[in-house]
């Protein structure tokens, strides 16, 4: 995870109550960034790898402290706050068969739960809902700092990016979100949602043959499918080469341009496209 602090000149913390604030957390760092709601532009961005990764719950409170200690702005009353944990525990089901007490059994199928995890849930859509864990510790002392926070899954950004970019006239279309430690691949066709799941991957090859797995699965026309990617690509070695012998193309992309970036924050834009787009959950 890359150290960065990038705050355009605008940035003034006094003035947070007209900022957004989008928060991403891992077991290995956190990251934010900030838009200047009144000009629609993200202003700054920071991103704080941990010395060591989290590996117990119980040291959240000191790894959130830490952050404010070194921003004491972030604990300022935003005009909104975003936030998702980097997590492949996610499914999708559809609302009409959606009991909020099944939740955490839903989830239990696909994935392993904590027993400190809280099981959250949201809309996605009109007809499906969205339900993930998060660490309860994380997510308990942040809304101590940041109380009106919403809460998605870390699939959320993406999902919407995919919906909102998809082909409508019929052609198969795949997102590949790339974290440290999994990745997230959804694949609709006309504009119809087909999958949304995860999977963990050393190599670019391991991605490309679970990739080919689902599209075979699914029966998409490989020759034809455009893969758009977001996230940080640079561990990945001809990751983008390696998608385009087996599919039409593949190739990194970042927001819908649905906002405005300072000058200095341009170049991350895919790269932190997970993060930037947490605003098209709302």
């Amino acid at each position: 995870m890359q150290k960065l602090e990038l705050f355009d000149e605008t940035f003034d913390p006094y003035r947070i109550e007209s900022y957004q604030l989008s928060v991403q957390a891992s077991l290995n760092g956190f990251s934010f960034c900030v838009m200047d709601v009144v000009r629609n532009q993200y202003i700054a961005l920071v991103s704080i790898p941990f010395d060591f990764p989290v590996n117990n719950t119980e040291e959240w409170p000191d790894r959130l402290q830490d952050v404010v200690n070194a921003y004491p702005w972030l604990s300022g009353e935003f005009k909104k706050v975003l936030f998702c944990y980097e997590s492949p525990a996610n499914t999708i089901v559809p609302k009409a068969f959606f009991e909020p007490d099944e939740a955490q059994q839903l989830l239990k199928t696909i994935h392993p739960i904590d027993t400190l995890d809280e099981i959250w849930y949201n809309d996605f859509q009109n007809d499906l809902v969205s339900i993930f864990s998060i660490p309860s510790t994380l997510i308990t002392n942040w809304l101590k700092i940041q109380k009106r926070t919403k809460a998605y899954a870390f699939a959320h950004p993406a999902l919407c990016f995919h919906q909102l970019s998809s082909d409508s006239r019929g052609c198969a279309t795949i997102t590949l979100t790339l974290s440290s430690k999994f990745s997230v691949v959804i694949v609709s066709e006309a504009s119809k949602l087909q999958h949304c799941g995860s999977f963990e991957a050393q190599t670019s090859e391991d991605i490309v043959y679970h990739l080919m797995n689902i599209a075979q699965s699914l029966k998409i026309p490989t020759n034809s499918t455009d893969i758009k990617l977001l996230g940080d690509i640079s561990p990945w070695e001809n990751l983008e080469l390696l998608i385009g012998r087996f599919f039409h193309s593949g190739k990194q992309a970042s927001t819908l341009d649905q906002n405005h970036f300072s000058y200095l924050l341009q170049k991350y834009k895919g790269k932190y496209a997970n993060l930037f787009n947490l605003t098209l959950c709302e």
